[in-house]
């Protein structure tokens, strides 16, 4: 992030701030914290960067810090709860390194809580507290993504099936298609990516280079997914995988893998829904 700030390479970079001791101190500490508890997961809520400005070894400068901006990139983050740097450098490289998720939830049981006291006094308290926690069992949950979306009246359809592949292969978690009548009545294509905030711009890039399109449109969603697991199980066709889905109202809905179930149907010749209803017989 310092080199990319400096238009530096890295071997060029100088560390002020963030090579003191106590910055070190910082690093290895919850490093060592990390690994002492056996840590499953790491969940924070979206991290306030403050306001106001901040004294360097450049002078005033805006707070956040352009570095702690850099490496927050496509981190949910808050500005303006107090008038100073509520994020160092530092600080947002350990998030942005440990943090699994980053969410508003509370669906924990909390087993033991620990505080770090800053010495200057803010606003609001100058405190981070930090929970070891059980997360309790949900059946849903809602997750922060983003959706890129282009409109193309231009392309040769035979490209839009290796273009859908294309963005899967890239980590789209889902693409479709819809069809849309644009300016001077021209029939064209929305074409709508669904994916994980940080391959947002990876995901960016291939739509401007598989597509016709000379722009696209971008924003953050939350998005509520239902808690699945996938599991395989002996059948009378063999193994066959099945989904299970966990419904807010506690009951469970299970369905055979449909990859499964076109291979079975191509091996017997039967029909894919007279597969998957003997499938679902066997597991009753």
């Amino acid at each position: 992030a310092e080199a990319k700030v400096h238009s530096k390479t890295l071997d060029q970079i100088h560390f002020h701030e963030v090579g003191a001791t106590d910055s070190i101190v910082d690093i290895v500490g919850a490093a060592i914290c990390f690994h002492a508890l056996g840590i499953d997961k790491v969940l924070s809520r979206p991290i306030e960067l403050g306001g106001g400005f901040v004294k360097c070894a450049h002078g005033t400068m805006p707070v956040p810090a352009p570095a702690t901006a850099e490496i927050l990139r496509d981190i949910p983050s808050t500005l303006g709860a107090v008038t100073t740097e509520a994020t160092t450098p530092t600080g947002a490289a350990i998030l942005k390194n440990l943090v699994n998720e980053f969410t508003k939830q509370t669906a924990f049981t909390i087993l033991k809580t620990g505080y770090g006291i800053g010495q200057r006094d803010t606003e609001i308290p100058n405190v981070l507290r930090v929970y070891l926690a059980e997360e309790n069992e949900a059946s849903q949950k809602n997750e922060l993504a983003s959706m890129i979306e282009c409109n193309i009246d231009d392309m040769n359809p035979e490209f839009y099936s290796y273009l859908m592949d294309t963005l899967f292969e890239a980590g789209a978690s889902d693409v479709h298609y819809t069809p849309i009548t644009m300016k001077k009545n021209r029939p064209a294509i929305k074409v709508s990516v669904l994916c994980p905030t940080a391959l947002e711009q990876e995901l960016v890039n291939c739509l401007l280079s598989e597509s016709t399109t000379i722009g696209v449109k971008r924003q953050k969603i939350e998005k509520t997914v239902l808690k699945r697991e996938a599991y395989t199980i002996d059948t009378h066709y063999g193994k066959v995988t099945l989904k299970k889905v966990y419904l807010p109202n506690g009951s469970i809905r299970t369905k055979p893998e449909f990859e499964d179930l076109r291979r079975i149907a191509k091996q017997t010749g039967e029909p894919i829904a007279v597969i998957s209803n003997k499938i679902l017989k066997e597991i009753d």
